[in-house]
């Protein structure tokens, strides 16, 4: 399973949308959505040159207007009891023109 597809299941239970490098709107329900943009997939080195495993990186967008904090809390503790590691979180912004919080959330995963 790849990290786009551990990420998606291990945020279901948030009940917001999320997805692969596209710009989504806010539906005017949650106020919140996910946008995973893939940052890197690496093979290590091997003596036999041949990949065994992939570490696979992305950032996570959170995009929230309201209470972010809390949004940035529950996404964290589902990542990680789904077995995905979490590399580093930040504040980005607030997006002036529409309201929302932007955070970043970096996670990896080896495949």
């Amino acid at each position: 399973m790849t990290l786009n597809e551990r990420v998606i299941n291990a945020l279901s239970p948030l009940n917001v949308p999320v997805t692969v490098m596209e710009n989504l709107t806010d539906d005017g329900v949650c106020g919140k959505f996910i946008v995973i943009i893939p940052t890197s997939d690496n093979f290590g080195l091997h003596a036999d040159d041949k990949p065994l495993a992939c570490a696979e990186e992305a950032e996570l967008a959170l995009y929230c207007k309201g209470n972010y904090l809390a949004f940035r809390d529950m996404a964290t503790e589902l990542l990680i009891a789904a077995d995905i590691t979490v590399t580093g979180r930040r504040y980005l912004e607030l997006e002036k023109d529409t309201g929302f919080h932007h955070y970043i959330i970096e996670v990896a995963a080896v495949n």
